[in-house]
Formats: C-alpha cells, structure tokens, sequence
C-alpha cells in the first residue's frame, strides 16, 4: 500500500450567521485544527478489507475490487 503525506492546517467550519432554512447545527461557525495524517493513494480492495476485518460484506465479489458497505467506525 502506497501512501502520501496530508499536511495538517485549520479552516472554518459552519456558518457565521444563522439563516433561515439552515441547520441547527451549522453555526455558530467554529476553528478546526486538523493533524497531519496519511491517505492511500489507491482505491481499498476486498482483499485488504478481509485481511484486516476478517470479513467482506461487499454485495459486488471480487477481491481485486474496491471495497463498500464499510462503516466510517
């Protein structure tokens, strides 16, 4: 697996004035501090995903196939 280094930064997240039909959730707008972190520069395959799950709840078989139906948690 190949990866690549995602540098770190902040930016603002939400909205800086609540407005009609916007979410509760949407402001107050807020700093967000993200870390350095690193990202696969291909697509996750079954394979991988059993390898390090010990299962494949792919609905489309193939284990040189990306994977789905992965939980972000």
């Amino acid at each position: 697996m190949d990866f690549v280094s995602i540098p770190g930064g902040q930016f603002s997240m939400g909205s800086a004035t609540a407005k009609r039909g916007y979410k509760t959730n949407e402001f107050p707008q807020h700093r967000v501090v993200v870390e350095q972190f690193f990202m696969m520069t291909n697509l996750v395959t079954q394979r991988q995903i059993l390898e390090v799950l010990g299962e494949n709840r792919s609905h489309f078989y193939g284990e040189e196939l990306p994977a789905e139906m992965i939980s972000w948690s």
